[in-house]
Order: structure tokens, then sequence, then C-alpha cells
């Protein structure tokens, strides 16, 4: 079965989300064997050296991956891909709404975090009220904190 791919060259780390993609090269091939949608193998005969390559897209399957290469024979490759779930489902993930427990840069210190250890300090000030009291006044304090 003849399929579409597209390759690309990418040199952002795996655990990225939004990859820079670039080089674009499109190539047709055949599917060896049955196909895994995770980790597709496609024979692709051409000219061109695609060892340069690290990334591809398979349109008829709707997936980005990260790709390897074999030489057959000359002419011949063989393109083992691993499916990059990150960025095949970015936008569903970016569009995601969540409370993240733990990050590793930043801390919410409302939700109750085992590892995340704080101080409870008592911090008491004093104020003189700037006209004292009088005797006939009504008073309302309020307290913040």
């Amino acid at each position: 079965m003849a399929i579409a791919v597209k390759l690309y060259k990418t040199s952002d780390p795996t655990n990225k989300i939004t990859k820079t993609l670039a080089n674009e090269i499109s190539l047709t091939g055949t599917l060896k064997d049955s196909v895994d949608i995770l980790n597709p193998q496609i024979l692709i005969s051409t000219s061109t050296n695609l060892s340069k390559y690290n990334y591809m897209y398979i349109a008829d399957l709707g997936r980005y991956y990260y790709v390897k290469f074999e030489i057959v024979k000359s002419g011949l490759w063989l393109l083992t891909g691993r499916c990059d779930v990150l960025y095949t489902y970015k936008t569903e993930i970016l569009a995601n709404k969540a409370v993240i427990e733990r990050q590793e840069n930043q801390y919410n210190m409302y939700l109750n975090d085992d590892i995340f250890k704080t101080y409870n300090k008592t911090n008491i000030v004093a104020k003189n009220f700037p006209h004292g009291f009088t005797r006939n006044g009504s008073y309302l304090m309020t307290v913040l904190g």
C-alpha cells in the first residue's frame, strides 16, 4: 500500500510539545507488512540521503513520528517511526484546563503539598489609632490575613 510521508529536521527535545520543523521533504513509500500506528515501518526508494532527517508526518495515520533509518540496499530505505504523542495531540493538550498539583519551577501555596515545605509563623503587629477612641462612638474592626 502506497503512503505519503513528510520528513523534517527538528532539534527540539522530545518532551517539548510545540516543535520547530524545518527542511520539509515529501516522499511516497510502501508500508511494510501490517500497519502499527504507533511504530510504522515504511520502505522508500529514493536517491536522496534521508539520514539527515529525524522527524516525519504521515497524514493517512494522522500522527507525527520520530524516525530512524536503515539502508536496505542502495537507494532503498526502511523508515521506522515512533509516535510523538505530545506533538500529535498538542491542540488537545494545550486546550486542556487543569489544576496542577506539582510543577518543577512554580509552587501554588494554596494547594496542600507534602514535598514542598512551608513554615507557619505568627506575625503580630500593633497599630495605634491616630485619633484614639471616644466613649459614645460605635466601632467596627476587621482583620485581614
